[in-house]
């Protein structure tokens, strides 16, 4: 009988994922190469992009005006990356305090630009998510985390503003349909709920 993990983060995986990637680290489709020895430069990696990319369009009904990235190293390096690319020292940007996650990236934010935190559940031990809030038409973005594993907490409605969006979904955006359009940005760590290693997905509006 498999033992099952019922704790926060990475769950069961069914037997023919085990097998395929044994094989593929044994010999990926015939090339004679391990997936660990191919290069990242190599035909058979673009095809492996291509082919990834094209299934997670389908799975998340991507449309073609997203760009998909795959990106090294873990989603947290997004807290940083984002306020480097919108924020400077006279914009502002709203974010939804949510858990551990959500802090993490407004205190990123901070060091970038003026950041309007426009609720928080810090004084409820994050047991809830605040739904009550309001984000002014001038800020830049919308940044809040999706799912919070930590305290059990999810915020299945997308706020409602005129700013773009933008949403970690490291805990669960393969779990459930979303409406990729009513987001300007959606990134995620794949390892939590994707079955992946350190590798971020990353869509965004062109």
């Amino acid at each position: 009988m498999r033992i099952h993990n019922f704790s926060a983060g990475p769950a069961v995986l069914p037997d023919f994922v085990y097998n395929k990637t044994a094989d593929a680290i044994r010999d990926y489709n015939n090339t004679g190469l391990s997936l660990l020895e191919t290069s990242h430069r190599s035909v058979v990696f673009a095809d492996i992009l291509t082919e990834a990319e094209a299934l997670l369009r389908e799975l998340k009904s991507i449309p073609q005006e997203y760009k998909v990235l795959f990106l090294a190293d873990r989603a947290s390096q997004h807290f940083a990356q984002i306020p480097l690319n919108l924020l400077n020292n006279v914009t502002e940007a709203s974010f939804l305090d949510s858990g551990v996650w959500a802090s993490k990236a407004i205190n990123e934010a901070r060091l970038d630009g003026k950041v309007n935190v426009v609720a928080s559940g810090k004084d409820d031990e994050y047991r809830s998510i605040p739904t009550d809030f309001y984000i002014p038409e001038d800020n830049t973005h919308l940044h809040y985390t999706s799912n919070n594993t930590i305290y059990g907490t999810t915020l299945l409605v997308v706020p409602k503003t005129s700013v773009p969006v933008i949403c970690d979904m490291s805990s669960d955006i393969l779990s459930s349909e979303i409406d990729v359009t009513k987001f300007g940005m959606i990134y995620a760590s794949e390892q939590k709920n994707a079955g992946g290693g350190r590798c971020v997905d990353n869509y965004y509006k062109k």
